[in-house]
Order: C-alpha cells, then sequence, then structure tokens
C-alpha cells in the first residue's frame, strides 16, 4: 500500500497541474509600493472581512519580511557525489545501511535496496529525484482518501491526537524542520526547507507538505488547478517545488520525496513591493462582479508561470522528449514574489486553489481550472 500511494504522489507531481484563465492587470489601480518590511502592515484588520466579491480568513500568519527578491533559476538536476549521497542514506536508513551495497542505475543515479521486494531503501536518481522509505506496516483499514488538512502557519496551536499521542502542528512541523534540514544540509545551496502543512491520516501518521524558501517565503509547494495545452508549445502551469514527508505518530520519518529541485542562478533584491492592503484593494476592483470567493489563507510566495513541452506522462518519443526535457530544465525562468490567496476547498480536493496578485506588477492571475472559477 505505501509504495503505491508513493507511486501515485510522484505520479500526480510530475504533472503538477496549476489553473486558471487569462491574468489580468487591476486597470487604473493605485500600485504605490512600500518597504518590504512594511508589507503586511494593516494585515490584521483584514483578517475576517467580506468584501463581497471575496471573504478574508479569519487568521492568517503575518510574518516579518526582512528581504525579498526575483530568483533566476533553472531544474537541472543537480549532480551530488557519490560520498555525499552515502551519507545522506546513512543518516536517514541508520543501521540498516551498509555503503558497498549502494549501486549506480546505469544513467548517472544512485541507489541502495538492500534486499529484492523491499521497501525499505534510497535512491537519487539522474533524473533528480529523491526517494527514501524505511519500511512501516500501517495496516489495511487506513483511508488514504480522507485526512485532515492543516496549513501550519494558521492553525499553529492545534492540538493533535496522534493515535493517542497528544501534540500540536507547531511541534511537529518544528520536528519535521529540524529534521529535514539537517538530513540535506549543503544539499539546496542558499535555499532553506520549511513545512508548510500537515495531512493527518486515520493512524495517526502524518504527510508533510516541505516547501523551498528564501530568507522565510516559500517558493511554490502546491500543486495548484491551473493547466492549459498551448498547440505546438506545451502545457502550461504554475511550476511546484516541494519535498513530501511521511511522519509517524511517535515523531519518526519514514519516507521522504523530492523532485523538481530548483537551481538558484540569480537573485535579485526587491526593495518595494505591493503591500498585502493594497493586493486585497486590487482584488476588489479587478475580480468579475459574479466572484464570490472564500479564502482560507493568505501569503506571500515565489511563483513562476512555465510551459513545458511535455503533455502528458505519456512519451511516445523518448528520444525527443529526452531533448525537450533537457532544453527546459536548463532554460533560465524567473520566480516573482505573488500575494497568494487560497480558496476554500473540500479536504479530498488534491492540489490548491489560488488567486494571484503580482505584488511587483499587481497583475491578477488564477491559479484556478476554469470549471473551477
Amino acid at each position: 500500500m505505501k509504495k503505491q500511494l508513493l507511486s501515485l504522489t510522484l505520479a500526480a507531481l510530475m504533472l503538477t497541474a496549476c489553473s486558471g484563465s487569462d491574468s489580468s492587470t487591476a486597470a487604473g489601480a493605485d500600485l504605490s509600493a512600500v518597504e518590504v518590511k512594511n508589507a503586511y502592515n494593516g494585515a490584521e484588520e483584514l483578517m475576517g472581512r467580506d468584501y463581497g466579491k471575496f471573504s478574508m480568513p479569519s487568521s492568517f500568519e503575518v510574518p516579518t519580511l526582512t528581504n525579498v527578491y526575483t530568483i533566476d533559476y533553472n531544474t537541472v538536476p543537480p549532480k551530488y557525489d557519490r560520498d555525499k549521497l552515502a551519507k545522506l542514506f546513512a543518516d536517514f536508513l541508520g543501521d540498516k545501511f551498509f555503503e558497498f551495497e549502494m549501486k549506480d542505475d546505469g544513467m548517472g543515479g544512485v541507489y541502495y535496496i538492500p534486499e529484492e521486494g523491499s521497501n525499505t531503501g534510497a535512491y537519487y536518481g539522474s533524473d533528480g529525484i529523491f526517494s527514501l522509505s524505511i519500511d512501516v506496516d500501517r495496516g489495511e483499514d487506513v483511508d488514504f482518501e480522507n485526512y485532515s488538512h492543516y496549513f501550519v502557519d494558521n492553525n499553529f496551536d492545534m492540538n493533535l491526537d496522534l493515535n493517542g499521542v497528544d501534540t500540536t502542528v507547531a511541534q511537529q512541523a518544528a520536528f519535521v524542520d529540524s529534521e529535514i534540514n539537517t538530513l540535506f544540509e549543503g544539499f539546496f545551496d542558499s535555499l532553506e526547507l520549511k513545512t508548510n502543512a500537515l495531512d493527518v491520516y486515520s493512524d495517526g501518521f502524518m504527510h508533510a507538505n516541505i516547501a523551498f524558501a528564501m530568507d522565510g517565503v516559500i517558493l511554490q509547494s502546491w500543486k495548484g488547478d491551473y493547466e492549459r495545452i498551448i498547440e505546438r508549445q506545451g502545457r502550461e502551469f504554475y511550476e511546484t517545488f516541494m519535498l513530501g514527508a511521511e511522519v509517524t505518530p511517535d515523531s519518526k520519518i519514514t519516507m521522504i520525496y523530492a523532485l523538481n529541485i530548483p537551481t538558484v542562478v540569480s537573485r535579485q533584491p526587491v526593495d518595494r513591493i505591493i503591500s498585502l492592503k493594497r493586493a486585497v484593494g486590487i482584488l476588489q476592483s479587478d475580480l468579475p462582479d459574479n466572484a464570490s470567493y472564500s479564502f482560507s489563507d493568505v501569503r506571500l510566495m515565489y511563483c513562476h508561470k512555465s510551459i513545458n513541452p511535455r503533455i502528458s506522462s505519456t512519451v511516445t518519443d523518448p528520444e525527443l522528449d529526452s531533448q525537450q526535457q533537457a532544453e527546459y530544465n536548463s532554460n533560465v525562468r524567473t520566480l516573482e514574489p505573488m500575494w497568494c490567496f487560497f480558496i476554500e476547498k473540500p479536504d479530498e480536493y488534491i492540489g490548491e486553489m489560488i488567486v494571484k496578485v503580482n505584488a511587483i506588477t499587481g497583475e491578477v492571475d488564477y491559479d484556478i481550472a476554469p470549471e473551477n472559477q
């Protein structure tokens, strides 16, 4: 069951989708920017307010911003030497790891599987995907379709009963952050790792959504709802970068996967951005009159709408696809800071629906499938 769940998760993420219709700019809006440190000023008075076209969440995190950037990046799979991977595998697997059993996959990747058919093992592929797991019996009665979803930032003090273990969202997020950043120390250059959300299942196990971040501001780590096939170009979507981890009720990490790892090529400081209060004003004027959104969270996040020539998981011409993916990965793209307004959705919905306001240009875009708008 565990292997099947991981496979389905990775398959979904490889087709990272994000949604929406055409973007637009707030016509005539006052886009006067503020210093980055003041971008959240007045946020408390926005909480819980109903603006007709949308309502704001009753609470959300109001962090202290220090630095904001535009970030140039690519997704060429990072190359790690064997010794570095061996240390990572050993740190994760503990006494289950024997370095002499590490093997090359013949394509530039390295893996360690102690025995045939085992769910315990570690892998880093030439495609830039990490997969680390320790076999654990979760029984047959776990309902993987239903779970409780908690954004960490606005459920910080929420109490959790994890199959008899009393804890809080904050405690579990802090544990995951410490473990993951320690494990991957030195792997992701200037990027840190931050737990964004926890999904809690009926047996007390959790899935942690973990984002790459720069100076506390995260890169989009949720599969969005928008995608569009553009003829002769490819699939348009908001790019997603993330790690995922499985955590036991007694705080042990038994699975980690990572894919679409960004490499920062350069970054340019942004001194002034549109404030959250101004972004709300832009939505008031720019959303259609028939809009009716209920927002569950709002945060500043780095985003980029990308076009990948691979339009599905079915590849008919492997050689051409390999060439196209190499070109796509090496292309330098730019992440920009955006105010992201998350729409309330059913817990079982995979992915997020987000209305976005570019914090530099004021442009409004919809990370929402047209049928969900």
